[in-house]
């Protein structure tokens, strides 16, 4: 019976370290490093990062913006007194006037506006000799005139001194006038006498107090001529759009014209 019970004794012992030694063994199996992989298997593993950097880099190339060009801008127009951003010049005529004469300067509207035209004159050793300025209000399409005199008496002029002329001009855009622009039409127009009759008729809304009409005489396609009024000083029934009325102007000079050009001025 002794026996038989340390014979137990003695398998359950060796059971339990059996089962010890396997858990041991296990442990370690699991602690061990692996081996370190083969020659192919590193080359494989390099070749498949190459092959991934390269697609990487294939796909950020197509992602990448275009470098574009910015566009050619055209070079700014040269402001002349032929040709501006407010007007175009279309000719410069001049009759005698005393001793002296008149210059016109016959221009074509670009734009609404009010416009300025400065004429600087010169002498040989490029003294100023006189400034002289003139403001119009201009209409889009529409021509108009600067107006000068020139009194040779009131430029200190050697005898025969050349002089030279400089001309500047500036412009408040969008300059809106008290009255409607293209309100006034000449109708007619004949002399008796010595004074000149116009009838006018008023086709816009409303004629502005400071609106002119603007006139010059020609005879045989020569300047002769020029004058330009207030309406209000010259009619008084132009109050509604489709009123007519007549001016009177006494011609002290021009009366032998042959043709006449109008201008209005809002």
């Amino acid at each position: 019976m002794n026996k038989l019970m340390y014979l137990k004794r003695s398998l359950s012992f060796l059971t339990a370290a059996v089962m010890l030694t396997l858990c041991a063994c296990g442990a370690q199996e699991e602690d061990q490093p692996s081996p370190p992989p083969s020659s192919q298997q590193s080359a494989e593993k390099v070749e498949e990062i190459e092959e991934s950097v390269e697609e990487s880099s294939e796909e950020e190339k197509e992602t990448e913006p275009e470098e574009t060009e910015p566009p050619e801008t055209e070079p700014e127009e040269e402001q002349t007194l032929e040709n501006n951003n407010y007007f175009v010049g279309l000719e410069t005529l001049n009759y005698p006037l005393g001793s002296g004469g008149v210059m016109i300067v016959k221009v074509r509207g670009k734009q609404n506006c009010k416009a300025k035209l400065e004429l600087t004159l010169f002498g040989e050793d490029d003294r100023v000799l006189t400034i002289l300025d003139d403001t119009i209000t201009l209409t889009e399409g529409e021509e108009n005139y600067f107006s000068y005199v020139l009194d040779p008496d009131s430029l200190s002029l050697e005898d025969g001194e050349k002089w030279r002329l400089e001309s500047s001009f500036t412009a408040t855009e969008d300059f809106t006038p008290e009255g409607q622009r293209k309100a006034v039409e000449l109708e007619n127009y004949n002399m008796s006498g010595d004074n000149l009759y116009l009838t006018f008729k008023q086709t816009g809304d409303e004629v502005g107090y400071l609106s002119k009409f603007k006139l010059l005489f020609y005879k045989d396609d020569q300047l002769i001529h020029s004058d330009d009024e207030y309406f209000c000083m010259y009619v008084d029934g132009l109050v509604n759009k489709g009123d007519t009325d007549i001016a009177e102007l006494y011609m002290y000079r021009g009366k032998d014209f042959d043709r006449l050009e109008y201008f209005y001025e809002p």
